[in-house]
């Protein structure tokens, strides 16, 4: 704890190990009974070491964003936490969260950030396990529709061949099952029609994101 809150001080292999330790923590120690609000301030604090902390011109400011190891380690500490964090109340206050610059908009730009990294092919497939590990906990199709674009344009450029940049086909093989996964859930014709069904019950939000122009 007392190393998280000297971030900047850290040496970056110092913050790896810590990195790694937590992870341990999470699957071995904590588990199923990790709280959402443990779980919540865990995965801000990853957010903040794996992208960085912007300064006061808006810009990231920390030297720990150029380890690639760093990353991966934080990566693979967000998979974990992913997989024994569930329930309703991580539903409502981490993964289904609504409002502007969530929690999940956050980690979903950075993990994005991540899998189209062009140096090192371990933090693209990372960081792609750890969004597909996210994107199998939100079941709203509202929030998965309002981080769609983005996403589908990034895995688009991942997964289109190149000359310049050579992608593994673990990577590639992530990519299309988050690809897919992304598709049949919110583009599902049966979900659609259920949802037209009882639309009366809908809130303005949700008519509002996923209106005919989505289906």
């Amino acid at each position: 704890c007392h190393i998280f809150n000297e971030t900047q001080r850290s040496p970056v292999n110092c913050l790896e190990l810590s990195v790694k330790c937590l992870r341990i923590l999470v699957e071995k120690g904590w588990g199923r009974q990790l709280s959402p609000q443990m779980g919540k301030q865990l995965i801000i604090l990853l957010t903040l070491i794996v992208g960085g902390t912007p300064n006061k011109s808006g810009e990231t400011s920390s030297s720990q964003t150029r380890s690639p190891e760093l990353a991966i380690a934080g990566f693979n500490c967000l998979l974990a936490i992913f997989n024994v964090l569930d329930g309703p109340v991580a539903k409502q206050t981490i993964y289904h969260e609504v409002g502007t610059a969530t929690v999940v908009d956050q980690m979903v730009y950075l993990m994005l950030e991540g899998a189209a990294d062009e140096g090192s092919d371990e933090l693209c497939i990372s960081a792609a396990k750890a969004l597909q590990a996210l994107f199998q906990r939100i079941t709203d199709r509202v929030v998965l529709a309002s981080i769609m674009p983005r996403t589908v344009s990034t895995l688009t450029k991942i997964i289109k061949p190149s000359t310049q940049v050579r992608r593994s086909y673990k990577l590639l093989s992530v990519c299309l099952q988050i690809f897919n996964y992304l598709l049949r859930t919110v583009l599902n014709d049966q979900i659609a029609k259920t949802s037209e069904k009882s639309a009366p019950s809908q809130n303005a939000e949700d008519q509002m994101v996923l209106d005919a122009s989505w289906l």
